[in-house]
C-alpha cells in the first residue's frame, strides 16, 4: 500500500513536472515565434528601405542644389587694380561711337550699284548724281540715321554705370557688392543697351516694343530682394539673342557670325575665368570688337539708307534709278 501510493505520488509530480515542462516548451515555442516574426518584420522593412533609397536616390541625384551666391561671388573677387582695369576698358567703346558720330564713317563712301541695294527689299537702287552727272556725297554736316544713334544710346548708357561700379564700388565692398545698387544698375544698363541694339539691328519700331517688354521685365528682376547669377545671366543672353536675330531675317550671315564669334571668345573668358581676377577685363577687351559690327548692321539698314537719299537730295543732288 505504501509503494503503491509512493508510486502514484511520483508519478502524479512526473505529471505535473512534465505539464510545467510542456508549458515551458511552449512559452519558448512562442517566444521563438515572436522572435522570428519580429526578425522577418526588421529584414521585411530593412529591405523596404533599401527599396525605398533605390527608388529615391536617382531623385536625389537629378536635383540640382541652389547656388551659393556668396561662393559664386567669392570665386570671383578681384583686387583694386583689377577692378580699375576692369572699369577703364569699357571706355574704348564709348570713344569708338563718338569718332564714329563725329567723323561721319556711317555716310557710305561709294555709290556702286551693289553697296546702295536695300537689302532683302528690291533690286532695284538710287544713285545720287550731282548737275554734273558725278557721284554727289553730303558736304554739310549731318545727324546721322536713328539706327546709328541707337547704338550709340546703347553704348553711352551702359558704359558710365559700369565704370563706376567696377572704379568705386566692386573692390571696396567685398561680398556686400553682390546686392548694392551699383551692381544692380551695372545689369539695368546692360539690359537698357540692348533695347537700343534691338532698333538698331531692326529697324522696326515693333519688334523694338517686344523687346522693351521682355528687358522691363528683366531690369524689374534686378531690384528684387533675392540676386540670383543664373538666372540674371540667362536673361541677359536672351536678350543678347533678340537683338542679334534681325541680322539673320535680313541676309546678314557674315555680320551675325562675326558678332557670335565675339560674343562667344568674350563669354568664355567670363564663364571659365582662365586668367584669374584678370579675366573679366579681357572680357571688356575682346567685346569692343562688337561696337564697330553693330553700328556697321545700323547702317546698312534700308531705313539708313533711305534717310541718307533724303540728306542728299536736299543738298541738290538729283536721283538716278537704276534697274
Amino acid at each position: 500500500m505504501i509503494l503503491h501510493r509512493r508510486s502514484s505520488s511520483l508519478a502524479s509530480t512526473q505529471t505535473v513536472v512534465g505539464g510545467k515542462n510542456n508549458e515551458a516548451v511552449n512559452n519558448n515555442n512562442i517566444d521563438n515565434d515572436d522572435n522570428d516574426s519580429l526578425s522577418t518584420d526588421e529584414e521585411e522593412d530593412e529591405s523596404l528601405a533599401k527599396d525605398n533609397n533605390t527608388l529615391l536616390l536617382p531623385e536625389v541625384k537629378n536635383k540640382k542644389e541652389p547656388m551659393d551666391v556668396n561662393k559664386y561671388m567669392a570665386a570671383r573677387e578681384m583686387t583694386a587694380t583689377q577692378e580699375r582695369w576692369n572699369a577703364l576698358t569699357m571706355l574704348p567703346n564709348l570713344v569708338y561711337c563718338l569718332y564714329y558720330i563725329l567723323s561721319e564713317v556711317w555716310i557710305p563712301k561709294t555709290t556702286s550699284t551693289e553697296e546702295m541695294i536695300p537689302y532683302n527689299t528690291t533690286t532695284t537702287t538710287t544713285i545720287l548724281m550731282n548737275n554734273n552727272n558725278e557721284s554727289c556725297f553730303l558736304e554739310e554736316k549731318t545727324t546721322a540715321p536713328l539706327a546709328v544713334w541707337a547704338v550709340v544710346m546703347g553704348i553711352c548708357v551702359q558704359v558710365p554705370f559700369s565704370f563706376l561700379y567696377h572704379w568705386k564700388y566692386a573692390h571696396a565692398l567685398g561680398l556686400s557688392r553682390t546686392n548694392h545698387w551699383s551692381r544692380r544698375m551695372d545689369h539695368v544698363s546692360i539690359h537698357t543697351a540692348c533695347i537700343f541694339f534691338s532698333y538698331a539691328t531692326s529697324g522696326s519700331w515693333d519688334y523694338l516694343f517686344v523687346n522693351i517688354l521682355f528687358n522691363l521685365d528683366c531690369i524689374y528682376r534686378q531690384f528684387q530682394h533675392k540676386v540670383i547669377p543664373r538666372r540674371n545671366q540667362i536673361r541677359v543672353g536672351l536678350s543678347i539673342i533678340a537683338y542679334l536675330v534681325p541680322l539673320l531675317t535680313r541676309g546678314e550671315i557674315a555680320l551675325f557670325v562675326q558678332c557670335w564669334i565675339v560674343l562667344h571668345c568674350s563669354g568664355w573668358f567670363f564663364i571659365k575665368y582662365p586668367v584669374g581676377g584678370w579675366s573679366h577685363s579681357v572680357f571688356h577687351i575682346i567685346l569692343t570688337l562688337l561696337p564697330p559690327l553693330l553700328l556697321q548692321a545700323a547702317s546698312t539698314l534700308p531705313s539708313s539708307h533711305e534717310y541718307i537719299r533724303q540728306l542728299q537730295q536736299q543738298q541738290g543732288c538729283s536721283s538716278t534709278i537704276l534697274q
